[in-house]
């Protein structure tokens, strides 16, 4: 099972320890989990979260659960289980999967099923690319000002895997 996410940090700054803020996961299915972390150090924040990420905590569709950050993996993983089969959790950008297996790894060692990180990669096909453009200028129409606000992310990353893989049935005829 493929499950789609994206994490809001602290900072991508090298000099602080990456705090989790908030993570939103949609699985292929559209089952969706939003959590905001509760105690992320404010003063390690980027100038760039504490203008747009921050503001959009709160914000949105669906009630985020909140949480202190030690309690985080457990809740997580708790989630998880529900599905029980192997979960691709597919992210656009590898320092999401660095945060989430930072916060699991414990308990991903003993999870039931397994758990792998992958990094979903664009499509080089023009025709394609094209096609994920217009997925996206219209998601981001649809939503106004909730760029950077994990949930939304995740939202986003799957409708355009998904524009991606049927556009790549299409042309070629088979799955990808």
């Amino acid at each position: 099972m493929k499950i789609y996410y994206d994490t809001e940090f602290s900072s991508l700054d090298g000099n602080v320890d990456w705090d989790l803020i908030s993570a939103g996961f949609v699985t292929e299915s559209g089952e969706e989990w939003y959590v905001e972390i509760t105690d992320f150090l404010h003063e390690d924040c980027s100038q760039f979260v504490v203008e747009t990420v921050i503001p959009l905590l709160g914000k949105g569709n669906k009630i985020p659960e909140r949480m202190a950050g030690i309690h985080f993996a457990w809740r997580f993983c708790n989630w998880l289980e529900r599905f029980k089969e192997p979960i691709q959790l597919v992210s656009d950008h590898s320092v999401d999967w660095h945060i989430i297996h930072g916060y699991c790894y414990a308990e991903f060692s003993t999870f039931p099923a397994k758990i792998q990180g992958l990094v979903w990669i664009r499509s080089d096909q023009i025709e394609i690319q094209r096609a994920l453009v217009d997925a996206e200028n219209a998601f981001w129409e649809q939503h106004p000002g909730m760029i950077h606000h994990a949930l939304y992310d995740a939202r986003r990353l799957k409708l355009i895997a998904d524009t991606q893989r049927e556009k790549h049935q299409a042309i070629f005829g088979r799955k990808s």
